[in-house]
């Protein structure tokens, strides 16, 4: 068994994680992860169906971060609850990254069969199983702890994926990949109407190349070009040198971003049918209203933001930050937005937590105490969350360099490899767009952020050696 390392981070944040009142604690739940992939924050109203039954009429969390913001390692965090630091999942691929680093017994579906859970695991998994590749069958494993199982590398139409032991090649518009595991949800939730449940359901939505079913094919096709104010941004030379590098987006490699954008929209309305087939089949078996539906992404995404096209893995807002939106009727009385500061690496411990699992020893903290009606401020809630990356062997974010980052509901502090930092007030800069870091007047600011980080990012990422912040002033 891997030895988790618990951080000043994870300490502060354990503190909320108190049992709710036995008089406010509802029955234990059976519980549905929607998880999609390369999902941004802002794209939740192209889904009705979500805007509907899940934000409005649950807790959608304002400040929602990938503690490192690229697919793998955000994954076996959302397995596990715990930063890469504990895992040992640092990227897609290379040293340190993919399934092979993963310690698959140590996801929470094994401790929550051990509470008498049905298990199923729907969708992508983890970069790099699966496949075609050699070694063949040896990639095509059921993980520790899963019962059903329909997992691979994710994909949208002629994708290779398991049926009945058996690989094959599902080919064509009927087999679209959204669909299949809606419907492959909807069966493992009508096949036993008694026991609790744990099912995840991971479309590769809306991933590059963002292929929509045919029927959603063009739903955005007025959609106007996505410009805010970071976009293709002019001046970066107080920027750390990686963005530096970045060359100006031109016409043709904007209308291509353009298109992208519209297709991955179009994606998302079949995870909104999905999601609504989902919620319909909960509803059919009149466990609606006693099950935790949560709905995430992996990670965000670039769409043109400081000259990155189609990027993740950066410490930007538009890569850190992910949908999160938890319902559970038995304990959520009223659609409301939180603000407090959750990470994806809280999704473990809150499954954990509502079926009355140990949470000890995860980085993350159960957010069912900012469910609760009457949550307030949560005293005790984590003030400010740990960033942490490395680049990926033969990933398009190789280049950004390994870095570690603290961010609270105003600051963002970073510090890279190659010993740039960065510093944003994001009330007054949301678009990340003047790095304060060496301006006189904020060095008190820096400081007091970079001893958290120093506090915090233990062990650093590897290729991170940040000794000579102790001594620099």
């Amino acid at each position: 068994m891997r030895t988790r390392l618990l951080t000043g981070l994870a300490a502060l944040a354990s503190v909320a994680a108190a049992a709710l009142p036995a008089s406010a604690a509802p029955e234990r739940p059976s519980i549905v992860l929607v998880l999609t992939d390369d999902q941004r924050w802002d794209t939740l109203d192209a889904m009705p169906t979500v805007m509907r039954e899940l934000v409005g009429r649950g807790v959608t969390f304002e400040n929602a971060f990938a503690v490192n913001p690229t697919c793998c390692p955000s994954r076996a965090t959302i397995l596990t609850g715990d930063h890469s630091h504990s895992t040992g999942v640092w990227a897609n691929g290379g040293p340190h990254g993919g399934s092979d680093w993963f310690d698959h017994g140590s996801s929470i579906a094994p401790l929550l069969q051990e509470q008498g859970y049905r298990t199923a695991y729907l969708g992508k998994y983890l970069n790099g199983y699966g496949g075609w590749a050699p070694p063949f069958l040896d990639r095509w494993f059921r993980p520790p702890g899963w019962d059903t199982w329909l997992g691979n590398g994710g994909g949208y139409v002629g994708y290779p994926i398991q049926v009945a032991g058996l690989m094959t090649r599902h080919e064509g518009e009927e087999r679209y990949f959204t669909d299949v595991l809606a419907s492959a949800a909807v069966a493992f939730i009508q096949e036993d109407e008694t026991t609790p449940f744990f099912l995840v359901v991971a479309p590769y939505a809306p991933h590059h190349p963002a292929v929509p079913a045919e029927r959603h094919a063009g739903a955005f096709a007025a959609e106007p070009p996505f410009r805010p104010p970071a976009y293709d941004e002019p001046d970066v030379s107080d920027k750390p040198r990686w963005v530096r590098a970045q060359p100006r987006i031109s016409e043709g490699r904007a209308e291509r971003l353009d298109a992208l954008r519209r297709r991955q929209l179009e994606t998302l309305l079949a995870v909104d049918e999905g999601v609504a087939r989902i919620l319909g089949a909960l509803r059919a078996s009149d466990r609606l209203d006693s099950t935790l539906v949560a709905f995430a992404a992996d990670n965000g995404l670039h769409w043109g933001e400081h000259r990155l096209v189609n990027r993740k893995s950066s410490p930007y807002e538009e890569s850190i930050r992910i949908p999160l939106v938890v319902r559970w009727d038995a304990l959520v009385d009223r659609p409301r937005r939180e603000a407090l500061i959750a990470g994806n690496l809280d999704l473990a411990p809150t499954f954990a937590d509502a079926a009355g699992a140990a949470t000890d020893g995860m980085d993350g903290a159960s957010l069912l105490p900012l469910l609760a009606p009457g949550a307030g401020d949560a005293p005790g809630w984590r003030t400010r969350i740990l960033l942490e990356s490395m680049p990926g062997e033969g990933e398009a974010s190789a280049e950004i360099p390994a870095y570690c980052a603290v961010r609270d509901a105003r600051w963002k502090y970073v510090v890279y490899a190659t010993r740039d930092e960065e510093l944003y007030d994001l009330a007054a800069d949301p678009g990340e767009l003047e790095n304060l870091a060496f301006l006189p007047e904020h060095r008190a600011r820096r400081a007091a952020l970079r001893a958290d980080l120093l506090r915090l990012c233990r062990p650093a990422p590897p290729g991170l050696d940040l000794e000579w912040l102790r001594g620099d002033g």
